[in-house]
């Protein structure tokens, strides 16, 4: 299962590996760095670890558990719902289970971006005996 890494990417790429191009262009540069610092590969999560162990959000639980039905509790389905990722969402059955995402791709923050309200509506134009217009017929 692929993750986002830090990187930004799905798979790491080594940003100091060099492409054909760019070694010929610096040997020069190779005399003076002898022991650039190698990044370390980054690593995505373990796949289907506890949601325990998932961190709080804003004081939330990173889950939130519910039941499709109260009816026939034998028959319903468990559905998790992520409060990390809005629209995300697990239902499973026995030992099925499915992940459904529909979001905008936004993690939840409490502190989310509001525009300016607009500003005032004008009040209407007022008209007095000196502004109306005065119809003569001829």
């Amino acid at each position: 299962m692929q993750h986002i890494l830090p990187q930004g990417r799905c798979q790491w790429v080594n940003p100091t590996l060099k492409t054909e191009n760019e070694e010929f262009d610096e040997d020069e540069e190779e005399e003076e760095n002898e022991d650039p610092d190698e990044p370390q590969q980054e690593e995505g999560p373990p796949l289907l670890t506890m949601i325990n162990q998932d961190s709080d959000v804003d004081g939330l639980p990173a889950w939130s558990a519910a039941r499709s039905s109260d009816l026939i509790p034998a028959y319903s389905v468990a559905v998790l719902k992520s409060n990390t990722w809005p629209g995300a969402c697990t239902f499973g059955f026995d030992k099925k289970f499915e992940n459904v995402y529909i979001g905008f791709g936004h993690k939840y923050s409490s502190e989310n971006y509001s525009p300016p309200p607009p500003p005032p509506v004008f009040e209407e134009y007022l008209t007095d005996l000196e502004v109306t217009e005065v119809l003569i017929r001829l």
